[in-house]
């Protein structure tokens, strides 16, 4: 309708220009004063000459007050429209419980074929949430073997703020706990776990990424905003197809081909328990003499 009345208010325009010249025409064909004569016909020269001025450029040029009136309005409705799609692409976690909860919900809502996970904080802190959310992904990728897991896990550790941790029992207990968590994972030949070396400080950062057959996918990550003992307590989740490339291809190349290439933890030629104990002499030797039950003692199972 106002596209109508917009076209209709050029039609009057270019109609009303042309009666005035008219108008002038005959007055200054009337007019007896040659001086006035001369001023109307020039003025009805000039109001021709706007009205074809404006008519070839609408002819010639694609002018069209309609035509760009809508375009304007389409061209408003389409960033709009995709202003609300990129919001709904990148969703906030507020809470702890909100991340493993949609880690859990993206496990089931698709047909997934590989599923990366970079935790290199907090794991040997006991955690409801978390391990709730690592034992159903276990329990997924032992019964559907088609689906490739390939984890990367923090060790406790053993300096905090550049002082040298004093409490090995305290030490020992979290290694317990990695251990706790991880031996659900041992043995599955489609879980390859590597591990990141006992680190000075926290980073309050990890990730779950979601692959699927045809490289789309969808990216979790975990954030720290608070300064306490847990260093996970809210998230995003990220959903746009190029943002989960990019993240995926930082997983591949920095993470797995550069930071931990040499700390393997479990793949195809040997599963977590048979290289736990050479991880605990090599990174906790004080801790070997403590007989915490739960790590193995050199015999590869649980003691």
């Amino acid at each position: 309708m106002n596209g109508n009345r917009f076209k209709n208010y050029g039609r009057l325009v270019y109609a009303f220009m042309l009666v005035l010249a008219v108008v002038f025409f005959l007055i200054g064909q009337r007019t007896q004063d040659e001086r006035a004569s001369q001023v109307f016909l020039n003025l009805t020269s000039e109001f021709v000459g706007v009205a074809l001025v404006f008519f070839l450029v609408q002819l010639f040029f694609g002018y069209n007050p309609e035509q760009y009136q809508r375009e304007r309005q389409e061209s408003f409705v389409a960033k709009v429209e995709d202003y609300l799609a990129r919001m709904k692409e990148i969703r906030p976690l507020r809470l702890r419980e909100s991340l493993y909860d949609a880690a859990g919900s993206i496990l089931d809502s698709s047909d997934w074929d590989k599923i990366h996970l970079y935790v290199p904080d907090g794991i040997w802190i006991e955690r409801q949430e978390r391990n709730a959310w690592l034992e159903r992904l276990a329990e997924k990728a032992r019964k559907d073997e088609k689906i490739a897991v390939l984890g990367v896990f923090g060790l406790p550790p053993t300096m905090i703020h550049g002082y040298k941790r004093q409490n090995n029992e305290e030490i020992a207990k979290e290694v317990k706990n990695v251990w706790n968590v991880l031996y659900q994972f041992s043995g599955l030949r489609n879980v390859v776990l590597r591990y990141c070396p006992p680190a000075p400080a926290s980073i309050g950062f990890e990730a779950v990424i979601f692959v699927r057959k045809d490289g789309t996918g969808q990216a979790l990550f975990g954030l720290a905003t608070e300064d306490s003992e847990e260093p996970i307590n809210t998230g995003l989740i990220l959903t746009n197809p190029d943002v989960c490339g990019c993240v995926l291809r930082w997983f591949r190349e920095k993470i797995l081909e550069d930071a931990v290439s040499e700390f393997a933890l479990q793949d195809v030629r040997q599963p977590l328990y048979k290289r736990w104990y050479e991880i605990m002499v090599r990174w906790y030797p004080e801790i070997m003499e403590i007989r915490t039950p739960g790590i193995p003692q050199g015999q590869g199972v649980r003691s």
